[in-house]
């Protein structure tokens, strides 16, 4: 999910073969979306915007481990929002950076 390609860093992903990308440093809000349908089926979406444009992607996708640490490198970017999307097991939002 995450790719460089010179020094601009992008998000994408490909699914159904439509491929959405959003460069790192366009990103305008990260949101943590969270539901009750766990352990069973998906129950952690990444819903990342660019404000024209967003990807969802799923908890545990391959790659999830790097786009964290370059989302973390985002300047605002709120750990307690993430570490509470993760203990969540409710139907919830959690807004990890907004651009302001």
């Amino acid at each position: 999910y995450l790719r460089k390609r010179g020094i601009i860093a992008t998000t994408s992903i490909n699914y159904n073969q439509v491929s959405v990308s959003i460069a790192i440093s366009s990103i305008s809000k990260v949101v943590i979306a969270t539901n009750d349908s766990g352990p069973w089926n998906t129950d952690l979406w990444w819903i990342i915007s660019d404000g024209n444009q967003e990807l969802q992607i799923p908890g545990g996708a391959t790659g999830e481990d790097q786009l964290l640490v370059a989302l973390q490198q985002l300047d605002g970017f709120d750990n307690e929002q993430l570490f509470k999307a993760m203990s969540s097991v409710e139907n919830a939002h959690f807004i990890c950076y907004s651009k302001n």
